[in-house]
């Protein structure tokens, strides 16, 4: 098959469209600027990732056009069936559907923001946001989305859920939480996600819970969950992450999700406390829960940080032996001792199948000595990322130099070793 030397090769269609799949806005953008014929030619492709920068929520307004996106409604509007993926605040979003229920026919990605503390006024934004995701004719694959709306239960629109239960297309979803978010929304949320989810995040959802009475408050949420819904089986669900910072998620987020979850294949969890009066017995929980609720997992990252580390070495250790198959990534914060048996572990079970390995160290962290970070290395073949990393290595003081040392030379030798400073 032939084609014409004076045919430019934009003049086919099936070219310039498998280009822009791969290319961001500002990088159309760019190429808009070569020439006034690239300018018509990559015109259209500008609408494929739109980030919406819109200054109020009227539709009045000068069109202006830069690297976020655009900042009218009615621009989106009119170009809403070329968008594929979108960044818009659940009000903008509730404005657009105002002017056409049947708006953004093909959107595949939609990231939706939140003001930090919603009124209740803002949930009839939310039920019309959530009739338009759940709609039978969406091709929504992937959506993330901002749960910051205090005591929302009250107006949310339940009924509205069963609709996402059935989506068609849904396999990534993302809540993300702040201190107004609430529990009893999530949950539902939750326990209606469609069998086809792949990959799951949930952040923090107890910072609005402060005080010695949290535990019992979010034990009552749960019960009155209960009632209403059942738990799901994740059976597709691939990929999840779950947050916390006060401690308080565990046994009625966490927890649930991974008993439900067996063909689980990445794992992060992630404990970032902040607050001295933090029990660490519920993180430990979930580390005894993983391995007898997920047996299939293969790439594992357990951080945690805050003022003290509330993991031992041998809770690490009890977590790596449960998988005698091996693990193909493991990423991990260093407990305050025992890291040469964390070590240990690794290479007994994992020394055949491991491929990357972050270790992250605090100023308290344990270290490991040069020796047995050299066996590590020579006893695991398929090893290609090895990154090591503390918050003192600026530090004269850094417990972690000889390490940083060894780590750094062997970068001299391969691109696969990095050392990570402050970070």
């Amino acid at each position: 098959m032939s084609f014409a030397a004076s045919a430019p090769i934009f003049d086919l269609p099936p070219v310039l469209d498998l280009i822009c799949e791969f290319i961001w806005t500002d990088d159309i953008n760019s190429c808009r600027l070569v020439c006034k014929e690239w300018a018509t030619l990559f015109d259209i492709y500008r609408w494929k990732h739109v980030y919406s920068d819109i200054p109020s929520l009227g539709l009045s307004g000068e069109l202006c056009y830069n690297l976020q996106g655009p900042r009218s409604l009615e621009a989106i509007w009119k170009n809403s069936s070329r968008i594929r993926t979108l960044n818009i605040t659940i009000a903008e979003l509730a404005q657009l559907l105002e002017l056409d229920q049947d708006t953004l026919p093909h959107l595949q990605e939609l990231s939706l923001r939140s003001k930090y503390c919603c009124s209740s006024d803002d949930v009839a934004h939310v039920n019309e946001v959530f009739k338009f995701m759940t709609r039978p004719s969406s091709r929504l694959h992937a959506v993330s989305m901002s749960t910051a709306i205090k005591e929302s239960h009250h107006r949310f629109n339940l009924g509205l859920l069963p609709g996402l239960a059935i989506h068609p297309a849904l396999t990534e979803l993302t809540l993300r939480a702040y201190k107004y978010s609430d529990p009893l929304v999530v949950l539902a949320i939750l326990k209606n996600c469609p069998p086809t989810l792949h990959k799951l995040r949930v952040d923090c959802h107890c910072e609005g819970f402060d005080g010695p009475e949290k535990a019992r408050k979010l034990a009552a949420i749960a019960r009155e969950s209960e009632e209403q819904y059942e738990w799901r089986r994740f059976e597709s669900l691939r990929r999840l992450t779950v947050t916390c910072r006060l401690g308080g998620c565990e046994s009625w987020v966490h927890h649930p999700i991974l008993r439900n979850s067996p063909n689980l294949r990445c794992l992060r969890i992630g404990e970032y406390f902040d607050d001295d009066e933090v029990d660490f017995e519920g993180f430990r929980q979930t580390l005894a829960v993983i391995p007898t609720t997920c047996p299939k997992i293969e790439h594992l990252d357990v951080q945690q940080g805050g003022i003290e580390m509330g993991v031992s070495a041998e809770d690490l250790v009890r977590l790596v032996q449960s998988y005698p198959r091996g693990l193909r990534s493991f990423n991990f914060s260093m407990p305050e001792s025992g890291g040469e048996q964390v070590f240990s572990a690794i290479i007994q079970t994992s020394a055949t199948t491991l491929e990357s390995v972050f270790l992250d160290h605090f100023y308290y962290s344990s270290t490991v000595s040069v020796e047995t970070a050299t066996r590590f290395v020579q006893e695991c073949p398929l090893l290609e990322d090895f990154r090591m990393g503390c918050s003192c290595s600026q530090s004269p003081r850094c417990r972690h130099i000889e390490l940083r040392q060894f780590v750094d030379s062997q970068n001299k030798r391969s691109d696969h070793f990095r050392w990570l400073y402050n970070f």
